[in-house]
């Protein structure tokens, strides 16, 4: 193998009680370089191929982006590279490894939106040292540079780290596997820095120790309750609990598969697990979590490397072969939530242009690709709409602004799933903040509510010597039902009678209305003969 990868600034939001909560925009995740020159940026909401970056890395990389999503800086664990694409100042010589299945993780330090945490995972052949840097960015002109370098932390880590958030929403924890043993570590990096006592699981299989034994993907899911790991040289994919609290690990269960595991990946709302078998038979396969289920569902072209988790709620597949041939599209799992065939995997997804995928995806803190985002249901004007959280596990309380001034006091609610009656038909941006021991998380959306259909039979008639009349609902509408059940856009009157209609548009918006008529009969003609 070794021959062989809605939105606001952060800011602090005064409530009327004048209680302050830091709100994240959770864009950091949104700049990715990676493979041969390969870079991604996801601001607009979907990929844009970057052809800017200046690193060739086979496998672990990592980047970071500030909270309105604007490149801060990247590294393939040796060489840190600054937001111009240069290399940071004091930013070479760290000791991770550009083949390392993950030569590291950024993580700004807690309370500081300007100090950053560097850690780094040596290459299986070596003995497997962790060691991390610090970057204040405020040096260099706002470029950055690298101030403390390669901190010892521990030997005998394998090449697997993966970080999420503590329960408090504000520390976070990094999380190695060891070598030859069934140990994993966390470590807590709080306002203080890195504690370097870490807490300690003995739990699941025992890892390998040779060079493959080490390799393969350490990964959270978004929301860092679950942590799944792909051991290449045991043919395994193993997942385990996680407590955000604790910093402990429990296994749960795993699978074995026909050939070397190499990528794992949870979907957004963590109930599938995707993992690649990256040897000669190319695979992807999709685990329910809750039913403890496996399936395959790809056979990849090239052999599939990395996966990870974008904000788009997709998750991208590098693509390679080996031993070093690069691939210029990356995979697409385009919906992961789905189960089986449904997940829509595309395996020429993404061009690169002049960009081209290895091995590795970055590496980045999973919670930021956890979704606050809402559902909602009833766009009709007239009637109520109902909102719900689409995550709201963890959540301690929700505000809502319905940006629906004209309703009064109506216009916000601090409910977990609300209605709202909107005042008229139009176009509302709906903003929902979700706190979490008084971190909070903002999304905005926008919410269409339509007017409701106009349907015009005309003004009621009397009719002379007009036999039948044929009265028009109107166009376009997926439901007609008239008063006797006719289900048709037209219908022929030929009665006295009172004639009503209800059409129903896809929306489910209703309209209706209705016409009296009155039939009379044509005069009678007669002749008188005159003499």
């Amino acid at each position: 193998m070794k021959n062989c990868f809605v939105i606001c600034k952060l800011f602090f939001l005064t409530l009327i009680s004048v209680t302050s909560f830091s709100v994240f925009a959770q864009k950091e995740g949104n700049i990715w370089y990676f493979g041969d020159y390969g870079g991604l940026d996801f601001n607009s909401g979907t990929p844009a191929v970057l052809e800017n970056g200046q690193m060739s890395c086979f496998e672990g990389v990592a980047s970071i982006a500030d909270p309105d999503g604007n490149l801060l800086f990247y590294t393939n664990g040796m060489t840190v590279y600054n937001k111009n694409h240069q290399v940071m100042q004091n930013g070479t010589g760290l000791l991770g490894h550009t083949s390392s299945t993950q030569s590291g993780v950024i993580v700004p330090l807690p309370l500081s939106s300007t100090q950053f945490v560097i850690f780094t995972v040596d290459y299986a052949s070596n003995d497997g040292k962790l060691h991390y840097s610090t970057v204040d960015i405020t040096l260099a002109g706002g470029l950055g540079a690298v101030v403390n370098k390669n901190i010892f932390i521990q030997t005998n880590s394998a090449e697997k780290i993966s970080a999420v958030r503590h329960q408090n929403q504000q520390d976070i924890w990094v999380v190695i596997h060891e070598r030859a043993n069934n140990v994993y570590k966390s470590y807590l990096v709080t306002s203080a820095g890195v504690l370097m006592t870490p807490v300690v699981s003995s739990t699941g299989p025992v890892l390998g120790s040779g060079a493959v034994g080490v390799q393969g993907c350490l990964k959270f899911s978004a929301d860092g309750n679950r942590l799944a790991m792909a051991t290449y040289g045991s043919l395994r994919v193993d997942v385990s609990t996680f407590n955000k609290a604790t910093g402990a690990v429990t296994y749960s269960f795993g699978f074995n598969y026909p050939e070397q595991t190499y990528g794992v990946e949870f979907s957004a709302d963590g109930q599938f697990l995707y993992a690649t078998v990256s040897y000669n038979l190319k695979q992807i396969y999709q685990i329910n979590i809750q039913q403890h289920t496996n399936v395959l569902i790809a056979n990849t072209a090239m052999a599939p490397g990395g996966l990870q988790l974008a904000p788009d709620g997709k998750i991208y597949v590098a693509r390679y072969d080996r031993p070093n041939i690069s691939s210029k599209y990356l995979g697409i799992i385009n919906n992961p939530e789905v189960a089986g065939a449904g997940c829509n995997y595309v395996d020429q997804g993404l061009y690169l242009g002049a960009g081209a995928s290895f091995m590795g995806l970055p590496t980045f803190i999973q919670s930021y690709f956890f979704p606050r985002s809402f559902n909602y249901t009833g766009v009709c004007y007239g009637s109520p709409t109902s909102f719900t959280i689409a995550n709201p596990a963890g959540i301690d309380s929700a505000h809502w602004n319905f940006d629906d001034p004209a309703s009064g006091s109506n216009n916000f609610a601090r409910v977990m799933a609300p209605f709202h009656l909107f005042t008229a038909p139009g176009s509302y941006n709906v903003q929902l903040t979700v706190y979490d021991n008084g971190i909070g998380a903002t999304s905005v959306q926008m919410v269409e509510i339509l007017a409701l259909p106009v349907v015009n039979l005309g003004n009621d008639q009397t009719l002379c010597g007009v036999p039948q009349l044929v009265l028009d609902a109107g166009p376009g509408y997926a439901e007609y039902e008239w008063s006797n059940g006719w289900p048709g856009r037209y219908f022929t009157a030929v009665n006295t009678g009172t004639y009503a209609v209800t059409v129903t548009t896809s929306a489910g918006c209703i309209g209706n209305d209705q016409i009296s008529l009155v039939f009379w009969p044509a005069p009678g003609a007669k002749l008188i003969k005159h003499n």
